[in-house]
């Protein structure tokens, strides 16, 4: 335990150190710069996710724009310094930067190799490698481990891959090519990358056996040896340590283990849940004000404080624009009471208002412009769909109510329904969603004011649009379609609203 303890106080200084004034440079008012250039870019915007108090908090999203000459400068405090995702059209990097430092990033366009990068400055070859590195993402059904079935294979092989980076990295700190700093950062990212892919490699065969149980009636068992290596996971990496927010990593490391394990597995959740009911008069709640509620207790009683003020504002941030309960409102009031003073704050009180405001448009009518398909229940394929549509051109935007991705989008509607109304192109938002959230995705129309022909697509519709348009029967979403008047699909993975150029262009070859 001593060992322990002396390790995460070595390596909470040396992350300090990585996060806090080196050298000055840029403008008096910068801790740090960079200067980017961006070759033909598409796009002359560039978004820049930045750090909260040096913590990896995405919802901290700013925006540049590209100069005459396709270039911008972007200045951080010392607050924002740390892990940040640099995008460009769709093309992305993840990025460690020091107070201090000064980088220089070219971006090349290049669909074949997702972007061609070129670092120059402070740390140049790390931010090499650490973009070089191989990352799944965590909680995705097709999970890399799930069709192993042995827990010390999947626990082998997951420490072999992490050893191999860790000794790349100690290699470029031996060969003087990145500072010690830079190297502790680095290697704290990748030790909380791949304890959080343990636990998802875990989390996700108790998942499927729940799934199963659930939904084919199959009582599939969470194997034993399992549920210990799933416990073993949380062992590698600490819980609770002030620097652990400021790898991308750490916020599903911890969720998997207090809203899963904790909570689902070993069923704490459910007796928080009750303790809150006895206490409050639970029955003015319903089971997702309750979840939420028993979701941030489990958190108190789980974290130290700073650890648990940035997780509990990640829980509220992760349910925005995806659950609109009142149980959220309600526990922001209890973290707004809690930390009045919490960079976070600007972020969640948004996102409270927007479920405010969703809650009151519920009650109001829909507009003229937002129309239903008679009888859309009936269409059972592509193909008949495609039928239907004949006559006229349509743009054909694939969402659902949980997609946070799809909801971003709808910024853009009024451009795109400039841009369209001057083609001629009418607007169908077909929804994913099954008729268990029927009433959301009617909300949801009067919420964001979507202007249009509006279908949610019957169960056999939507099995056909993921063996049409998907890889291995599953689409991704938001995906985007442009139908001619022939009810010919002539782009199946059109550019988005947002992606005005694009669009533009695309919907400028259709023959109206």
């Amino acid at each position: 335990m001593k060992r322990v303890l002396v390790f995460i106080l070595f390596l909470a200084v040396l992350i300090t150190s990585f996060i806090l004034v080196r050298k000055s440079r840029g403008s008096k008012h910068a801790a740090a710069l960079i200067h980017l250039h961006v070759e033909n870019p598409g796009n002359k915007e560039i978004t820049v996710l930045i750090p909260v108090n040096r913590t990896n908090y995405l919802a901290n999203k700013k925006i540049y724009h590209l100069n005459t000459s396709n270039e911008c400068a972007i200045e951080l405090s010392p607050a924002e310094c740390g892990l940040l995702i640099i995008r460009s059209d769709n093309f992305y990097t993840r990025l460690l930067v020091a107070s201090g430092d000064e980088i220089t990033l070219n971006i090349k366009p290049d669909q074949a190799t997702l972007g061609q990068f070129e670092f120059k400055g402070d740390n140049a070859a790390g931010h090499s490698f650490f973009r070089s590195l191989k990352r799944n993402e965590l909680g995705d059904v097709q999970n890399p481990y799930r069709n192993d079935t042995s827990a010390a294979a999947i626990e082998q092989k997951i420490e072999t891959l992490k050893e191999k980076e860790i000794r790349e990295l100690n290699a470029l700190l031996a060969g003087n090519k990145i500072t010690a700093a830079y190297a502790t950062f680095a290697a704290m990212d990748i030790n909380y990358y791949y304890a959080a892919s343990l636990a998802d490699a875990f989390q996700s065969k108790f998942l499927d056996a729940r799934w199963a149980k659930l939904h084919k009636g199959k009582d599939t068992a969470f194997k034993k040896e399992y549920a210990g290596a799933w416990k073993r996971a949380f062992d590698k990496m600490p819980l609770n340590m002030d620097k652990a927010p400021g790898s991308r990593y750490f916020a599903y490391y911890a969720d998997s283990y207090f809203r899963l394990y904790k909570g689902e597995f070993l069923n704490e959740r459910a007796a928080v849940a009750n303790q809150i009911k006895t206490a409050q008069n639970g029955d003015k709640f319903t089971a997702g004000d309750l979840e939420h509620l028993a979701n941030y207790k489990l958190i108190d009683s789980l974290f130290n404080t700073t650890t648990a003020e940035y997780l509990k504002a990640l829980y509220l941030q992760s349910n925005f624009g995806q659950r609109y309960d009142q149980g959220l409102v309600d526990i922001f009031h209890k973290f707004e009471q809690e930390y009045p003073h919490s960079a976070y704050m600007p972020f969640l009180k948004e996102g409270t208002d927007l479920i405010v405001a969703y809650l009151q448009s519920k009650e109001q009518n829909f507009s003229p412009d937002q129309l239903f398909w008679p009888g859309a229940e009936n269409i059972t394929s592509v193909s008949q769909l495609l039928t239907a549509l004949k006559g006229n051109a349509y743009y054909v935007d694939i969402w659902s109510t949980y997609c946070v991705p799809c909801k971003e989008e709808f910024r853009y509607n009024a451009s795109l329904q400039r841009l369209l109304k001057n083609r001629n192109v009418r607007l169908l938002y077909l929804s994913i969603d099954d008729e268990r959230r029927d009433d959301d995705w009617k909300n949801l129309i009067k919420y964001f004011k979507l202007s249009g022909l509006h279908v949610r697509a019957a169960d056999e519709l939507r099995k056909d649009l993921s063996r049409t348009l998907g890889k291995d029967n599953i689409m991704s979403i938001p995906r985007y379609l442009i139908i001619d008047k022939n009810g010919t699909i002539i782009n199946n993975d059109a550019a988005r609203p947002s992606d005005s150029v694009h669009l533009s262009r695309q919907i400028s070859g259709l023959v109206i």
